[in-house]
């Protein structure tokens, strides 16, 4: 269920990004997109059984992990011929995001209940 709402969530904060023209709202969607989502998706990727950590752990790992993705796909980015602007860093965070939450799901269903 966690993986289902930040796939969605991703998907409706790329409309608010560039639909909403309120500037705070903007900002508090994008923290939550930018901080939190990318490094959460990884943890669910790499720890994909719900005993393995408990969700403060999953938490804690996916905003540190975040910390640690977002500057490496930015500098990535920056070699690229698009740059680092507002368009090309919203999409590669909704790519990786909704990409490792694809592959996150496919290592939670082949778990066996």
């Amino acid at each position: 269920m966690d993986l289902f709402a930040i796939v969605v969530l991703t998907l409706l904060i790329e409309l608010l990004i560039y639909g909403v023209p309120m500037e705070p709202v903007r900002i508090a969607v994008g923290v939550l997109f930018v901080l939190f989502f990318p490094g959460y998706v990884l943890v669910s990727a790499l720890y994909p059984r719900r005993e393995q950590l408990n969700g403060i752990e999953r938490i804690a790992l996916g905003l540190g992990l975040s910390l640690v993705l977002v500057p490496l796909l930015g500098l990535a980015l920056n070699f690229t011929p698009w740059g680092i602007r507002l368009t090309p860093s919203v999409v590669t965070l909704s790519f990786w995001t909704l990409a490792v939450a694809a592959v996150a799901w496919v290592q939670r269903r082949r778990i066996t209940p």
